[in-house]
């Protein structure tokens, strides 16, 4: 079987850039304070960071082939699919009275969890199992 050297760093690289598009894009609405022809310049965060998958998936199907490319795709939807899960199970587990980010400690108007903010707005398939709870 042919060794690569960097195969296994971009591989995790990938997946963690995936994981991280997922919760960004779940976590901050990003305002840019300006529009273009009309459109305002705001998006989710994950909007910046998810592109990149694509880059590293245009990397591994050019350097390693389709079969290695498509295993590191299937690694990238486990992880999702785990985080989602352990994202759900930490959603339902009761939080401690004093703990700062209590959703009545929440300023009015920031998207706390319980009021349908971080987990129901996202538009990503991979928390947005959260949401159905």
């Amino acid at each position: 079987m042919k060794q690569y050297r960097y195969f296994d760093i971009i591989m995790a690289v990938f997946v963690t850039v995936l994981v991280l598009s997922n919760i960004a894009s779940s976590a901050k609405i990003v305002d840019l304070r300006f529009s273009l022809s009309g459109v305002p310049m705001a998006f989710d965060a994950g909007t910046i960071l998810f592109p990149v998958s694509y880059i590293f998936g245009d990397i591994l199907t050019e350097v390693y082939g389709y079969k290695k490319s498509r295993r590191v795709i299937w690694a990238g939807f486990a992880c999702l699919a785990l985080s989602a899960v352990i994202f759900g199970v930490v959603r339902v587990l009761p939080g401690e009275a004093t703990w700062q980010g209590a959703p009545e400690m929440w300023p009015e108007g920031l998207a706390a969890p319980d009021r349908g903010g971080v987990y129901a707005s996202t538009s990503t398939p991979a928390l947005a199992l959260c949401a159905a709870s």
